[in-house]
């Protein structure tokens, strides 16, 4: 840059010598266009922001080398038209990306020189017309995106010269029609998209000239009625004609190469067949016999999803005998004539779900001998014949979920000796015969979740050896009798949930060994002393929640596993007792679970907690004791948790924790007393929790913090104390969390807050709903690490230029609900990063978003304007586009903001991000999870803030923008210095010149 500023101040030096040239010296100089000052080198790419190129223009630099650049990319720009030979000066370029830039216009000859050019992107334009010629030149060229522009017209010759094209992706945009020459010159073309246009009919030359190299064709979701599938090229592989408007398809050509063909949501209802070509190939030719046609003879997937289909024709896949996967769900079938499928005998995966059948007769599937998959769900059907599958020997996963089925037989799945998944759930089933499965000698999960069953009857599952899932949710079963589970040696899970079971006998699971996960939830059992725990010695996971539990039983696991602990006591790891009607919990309850690692209890009616009640859980990591009636904590409840990482305490009653409650919980992660009536806590409350990341005490009754209370947390992460009742914070009581990175204090009564000192880590601060009035030029002074700051519904009248001078990682700023009257632009000096600012519902009158957005590294801001007193029109206007939960995105022009007056708000500085010219503010809404801050799930959008604001506003290849370098505004003040020497010279010289 710097040397081409130096090259034309000696030409002007050269000029100078001679007077009578100092007009035109002016003229070259007010003509001299820089282009390449927006844009920077990246490696081997070249990146340009904010560009607007001008009949004429050339891209150009001194300060790169140009033969040296491989890719092109522009971001934020508004192009609107590409001159002739604008890309001249790079002739080794590669990949050239103008995405999003508001492109209309392609001159002759603006691509010139790139004869080594392979990939050009021109997506996300406003593109309408494809002229001739206008990729001429570019003969190394292998993919052209053009997808979602406008395009309406492609001339005949607009693809002249592209003779290595491979790829054309033409997709979204507003094509109805294509010139029979379009694409005669491309003639190694191998994949093309026309999805997403507005085609009707596809004539027979459109793709004439493609007849031996195109490979796969995409004309999904266009208005096509009526196809002939003889118009594509013989060549083609893949062919995709999903979610138009087809309702016949009128010809099956000899399709020898393609393998998937996709009609699936079209509105089709006859596909013409073999015995009916002949009125198509052979109109003229009475009485001649039909020459053999093989058709779609290398067919493996044909997908007719989602149409109007409601009959298979005897021959209807006649010739397709390499034919895998079918799809022909979500149709109207009613009935399989017999033959439908003789055709298709290598065929492995067959959908039929969600048609109208209500019978599988014998002959339905005959021949399939191959098939692997056979998916029959949401369908009617209320009977199956005898023997029905018995010629699927290969059949894997049988699927007649969500139908009608009321009764099972045995000789309903003869011949089903492969079989692993048998999906039976939502039907009407209320009898199983007794050894209904015994052909399914294979099978290793079984579902009958959602029937009607009102028992099982002894011996139904005899014969199932290799059953390792067993699923009876949902069904009327009120107990389980003895034998009922005979036969399932290998189970290893068994959903019981949500029936009606009251009593469970010791015999019930005798002969289920291998049963380590028993979900028993949502049923009637009263006591544990129900669950015969002799017999389920592999066990590791029990849950028992929502029954009628009243009490645990005095050493019920002790006097299963033995009070020795002995080796089946290590088996249970997870015990859920939740949502029961517990009251108390004993020191013996759960004697014998010294290696249980998860115990829930939550939302019983647990007052009592006895001493070294969970003396016996030395493997505890998670406990918890939420929403119960506890209300007090004291240090012999929970002793002996060493091993302890999550205990859950919200939502009781909780009003006093004694001192030392928490002192041997030294492996303590994630501590939640929220909701409780905890209104002091003593400066050892949480000693020897030094391993503590969150804490969370909001919504108590706590007015005041003691200043030693979090001093021995170093790990301390996640903080939570909104909804309480503290008004001042002034006493250091943050002092010493260093790796703390989220502090919530919303909704209590502070009036006055100190600097907060020591939170080195902090990036998330909220302050909203308090008293704030005012705040000191050094109250945020050392949080330099800070993203997000919320100070919404306060009493502040009006901020210090300096208050945020430190924070220059802030990108989010709520300022909103206060009575800020002005607010001077400077405040925001500092913040490169920001993204996010809610001023609504102030008093302000007046303020200059460009002037904001200048400071920062971003191109665009989120604004909330509205709620003020704007006297702006312009700010007016935006105030009406924001709302509570839409921001309006801002972007202004930053070479116009450096120059005018910007308290005009013209809308030639203010612009949409868009591209559209016509829109001057696009609302945003964002994730409602980034200003929540509310509780422990905030732990995940504190640590990826900054990434989720940069993924919202830049594209797929912001990391390449990322790595601009730092100093490109020092260049262009280094320009406007030279310009400013070279006039003062040049008035120097025409004072000489007059005297």
């Amino acid at each position: 840059m710097i040397s081409s500023w130096y090259k034309t101040f000696k030409q002007i030096l050269h000029f100078m010598e001679q007077k009578e040239n100092f007009v035109a010296i002016i003229i070259l100089l007010l003509g001299h266009e820089v282009i390449s000052q927006d844009c920077n080198q990246v490696d081997r790419n070249f990146i340009c922001e904010s560009v607007e190129f001008k009949t004429g223009d050339v891209l150009d630099t001194t300060s790169i080398n140009k033969l040296a650049i491989k890719s092109i990319i522009f971001e934020n720009s508004n192009l609107n038209i590409l001159p002739r030979n604008v890309f001249s000066k790079f002739p080794n370029l590669q990949q050239l990306y103008i995405n999003n830039s508001g492109l209309n216009q392609i001159m002759f000859d603006a691509f010139s020189n790139l004869t080594v050019l392979e990939e050009l992107y021109l997506e996300q334009n406003s593109l309408t017309t494809l002229e001739n010629n206008t990729f001429f030149g570019l003969e190394s060229l292998k993919l052209l995106q053009l997808s979602e522009n406008e395009i309406e017209t492609v001339e005949g010759d607009a693809f002249l010269g592209l003779i290595d094209l491979r790829l054309l992706l033409l997709d979204r945009n507003k094509l109805n029609t294509l010139d029979p020459r379009t694409f005669t010159f491309v003639p190694n073309l191998k994949s093309l998209n026309l999805l997403g246009n507005s085609f009707e009919v596809i004539s027979s030359e459109m793709f004439s000239k493609l007849n031996n190299s195109l490979l796969n064709l995409n004309l999904a979701f266009n208005k096509i009625t009526k196809i002939d599938l003889s118009i594509f090229p013989s060549s083609l592989q893949v062919l995709d004609l999903a979610s138009n408007e087809i309702v016949t398809v009128t010809s099956w050509p000899s399709m020898k190469n393609v393998f998937y063909l996709n009609l699936q949501g079209n509105h089709i209802r006859v596909v013409v067949t073999i015995t009916e070509i002949f009125s198509i190939f052979q109109p003229f030719n009475s009485g001649a016999p039909i020459q053999s046609i093989h058709l779609a003879e290398n067919l493996i997937e044909l997908n007719l999803e989602n149409n109007y289909l409601a009959e298979l024709k005897g021959d209807f896949f006649n010739g397709m005998s390499k034919l895998r996967v079918l799809k022909l769900q979500s149709n109207s079938i009613t009935d399989i004539i017999p033959g439908s499928f003789t055709h298709v005998s290598a065929l492995e995966q067959l959908y039929l779900s969600n048609n109208s059948l209500t019978q599988v007769k014998q002959t339905d599937f005959t021949g399939l001998s191959k098939l692997s998959q056979l998916h029959l769900a949401k369908n009617k059907i209320k009977n199956l014949s005898a023997s029905c599958f018995k010629d699927l020997e290969s059949l894997l996963v049988l699927d007649l979920s969500e139908n009608e089925l009321v009764r099972l037989k045995d000789t309903h799945f003869s011949g089903l000796i492969k079989v692993n998944h048998l999906h039976l759930q939502n039907n009407h089933i209320y009898e199983i015969r007794p050894r209904t499965f015994r052909a399914l000698r294979a099978l290793f999960r079984l579902d009958l979740s959602h029937n009607r069953l009102p028992d099982l009857g002894k011996d139904s599952f005899m014969f199932l050896p290799l059953v390792t899932e067993l699923n009876l949710e949902y069904n009327n079963l009120s107990q389980i009798t003895d034998g009922d589970f005979n036969g399932l040696s290998s189970v290893i899970s068994l959903n019981l949930a949500n029936n009606r079971i009251i009593h469970l006998s010791e015999q019930t699971f005798v002969g289920t060994k291998k049963l380590k996960n028993l979900i028993l939830r949502n049923n009637e059992l009263p006591s544990l002393a129900d669950v015969p725990f002799k017999t389920l010695s592999s066990l590791t996971k029990l849950d028992i929640s929502e029954n009628h539990l009243t009490s645990l039983g005095q050493g019920i696991f002790s006097n299963t596993y033995g009070t020795n602990l002995t080796k089946s006591s290590s088996g249970l790891a997870n015990l859920n007792l939740s949502n029961n009607l517990l009251t108390s919990i004993q020191e013996i309850d759960f004697l014998g679970l010294s290696n249980l690692i998860e115990l829930h209890m939550q939302s019983n009616r647990i007052q009592r907690m006895d001493k070294g009640s969970f003396t016996s859980l030395q493997s505890l990591k998670h406990l918890d004791l939420s929403n119960n009636l506890i209300t007090t904590i004291k240090t012999e409840t929970i002793a002996g948790l060493t091993s302890l990482t999550n205990l859950y305490l919200q939502s009781n009653g909780i009003s006093n924790v004694s001192s030392d409650a928490f002192q041997n919980l030294g492996s303590l992660v994630m501590l939640d007393l929220s909701n409780n009536s905890i209104a002091k806590l003593s400066e050892s409350a949480f000693s020897g929790c030094t391993k503590l990341v969150g804490l969370d005490l909001s919504t108590n009754l706590i007015d005041d913090l003691q200043p030693k209370l979090f001093q021995n947390l170093p790990q301390l992460t996640l903080l939570h104390l909104q909804n309480n009742f503290l008004s001042n914070i002034t006493n250091g009581c943050f002092e010493g969390l260093s790796s703390l990175q989220l502090l919530n204090l919303t909704d209590n009564a502070i009036e006055e807050i100190s600097d907060f000192k020591g939170l080195s880590s902090l990036n998330s601060l909220y302050l909203r709903k308090n008293r704030i009035h005012k705040l000191s030029p050094t109250s945020f002074r050392d949080l330099e690490e800070l993203v997000l700051l919320g100070l919404s519904s306060n009493d502040i009248k009006s901020l210090d230029e300096s208050i945020f001078y430190n924070l220059t990682n802030l990108a989010d700023i709520d300022l909103s609900h206060n009575h800020l009257t002005e607010l001077e632009e400077s405040t925001f000096a500092t913040q490169k990063n920001l993204v996010f600012l809610d001023l609504h519902s102030n008093q302000l009158t007046c303020i200059d978003p460009c002037e904001i957005i200048t400071y920062s590294h971003h191109y665009t801001i989120n604004f909330k304007f509205h709620g003020n007193l704007w006297n702006c029109t312009l700010l007016r206007e935006m105030a009406r586009d924001s709302t509570d939960d839409f921001y309006v995105n801002v972007r202004c022009d930053r070479k116009a903001s450096k120059t005018k007056a910007m308290r005009d708000f013209s809308t030639d500085t203010i612009v949409s991000s868009s591209s559209n010219q016509n829109a001057n503010f696009r609302p945003f809404k964002p994730d409602k999870d980034v200003h929540n801050g509310n509780n422990f799930s905030d732990s995940t959008v504190f640590s990826q803030l900054l990434r989720d604001f940069e993924e919202a506003h830049q594209r797929r290849y912001s990391d390449l923008v990322r790595l601009f370098n730092n100093f490109k505004q020092e260049i262009v003040i280094l320009n406007a210095i030279i310009i400013v020497i070279i006039f003062v010279i040049l008035f120097l010289i025409c004072v000489r010149h007059v005297k």
